[in-house]
């Protein structure tokens, strides 16, 4: 990525965070980034473009994250717990990003939801094979449907991060990490028995 398209996309994520996806207009993300207005459009299309361009940037660097981090987990539970931190730290660290992602982009037109939702599917795809493998490895509940378990588990973080961006980030989401995962990881691990 170019200096100055990450420079616009850093400039989109605050001002959409601070005036709300209609109140960012291109002009001001363009003072924010220190660009000409027409600066703009050499890297973006229009104002879609870039929440969209925003997107796919932090994505990337959350998929990237979750990919180098996981690889030194010994175990399922292991992965999961690494993953779930990973997906709340990723926006616990940027308050603007959690502000554009958990409230702005359900704002945004079906067509760029469904564009945008398109841009998770390694993500989901990631967060099942670790179930599959939790499964394997007969510490995940093989009953589960695990595309259920797939929306509960991200339904779950996303729920804990709204709910933190929608009380203007007055806690530390992080000190909730413990009792999030928990929470998860009953959901999908499996019952012991006393056989």
């Amino acid at each position: 990525m170019t200096e100055k398209r990450q420079l616009i996309i850093n400039a989109a994520v605050e001002v959409i965070a601070e005036h709300g996806y209609h109140g960012a207009q291109v002009s001001r993300i363009a003072k924010q980034a220190g660009v000409a207005d027409g600066t703009i459009y050499l890297y973006f299309k229009n104002k879609d473009d870039i929440l969209f361009g925003m997107f796919e940037y932090k994505v990337d660097q959350l998929m990237a994250a979750m990919e180098q981090t996981l690889t030194a987990a010994s175990s399922p539970e292991e992965q999961l717990k690494i993953f779930v931190r990973n997906h709340v730290e990723w926006l616990a660290l940027d308050q603007s990003l959690a502000a554009c992602v958990q409230l702005e982009l359900r704002q945004s037109k079906k067509e760029m939801r469904n564009r945008l939702n398109h841009l998770l599917i390694p993500y989901h795809r990631l967060l099942e094979e670790i179930l599959v493998k939790g499964i394997e490895a007969r510490v995940f509940d093989d009953a589960m449907n695990l595309k259920f378990a797939r929306q509960l588990v991200f339904g779950a973080i996303d729920e804990a991060v709204s709910t933190w961006v929608v009380a203007d980030f007055k806690y530390d989401i992080l000190s909730q990490f413990d009792d999030l995962y928990y929470l998860i990881n009953k959901a999908v691990a499996k019952e012991s028995s006393n056989d």
